[in-house]
C-alpha cells in the first residue's frame, strides 16, 4: 500500500482485540446504549475522569521505574562518564 507508518496494523490489531472482549458481540446482539438511554453526565464525567486518573497515574509510575532501573544500571553511568569527556567527573573550567 506504500504506507510509511504501522497505523493500519495497529487498527487492525486493536479492531481484533475489540472483537475478542465481546464488543462486537455484543453491539450485534443490540446490547448498547440507545438515544435518549443515555446514563446522567455526572457518571460519564466520573467515569471519564477515574479513566484518565489511572492513566496518568499509570505514565508516572512507568517513568518513576524507568528512572530507577536506568540510574542503578552501571552502563548509564559509563555513558554519562563518556559524554563528560572520557571519565571526568566535573569539567574543571580550565
Amino acid at each position: 500500500m506504500g504506507l510509511t507508518h504501522p497505523m493500519p496494523v495497529r487498527r487492525v490489531r486493536l479492531l481484533l482485540e475489540w472483537v475478542r472482549e465481546g464488543g462486537y458481540d455484543r453491539i450485534v446482539s443490540g446490547d448498547y446504549i440507545r438515544r435518549g438511554h443515555e446514563p446522567p453526565l455526572r457518571d460519564e464525567a466520573d467515569a471519564a475522569q477515574e479513566h484518565y486518573a489511572k492513566r496518568v497515574s499509570d505514565a508516572f509510575q512507568q517513568a518513576g521505574s524507568a528512572c530507577r532501573s536506568a540510574r542503578s544500571a552501571s552502563s548509564s553511568n559509563d555513558w554519562l562518564a563518556r559524554q563528560r569527556g572520557g571519565g571526568a567527573s566535573e569539567p574543571t573550567g580550565d
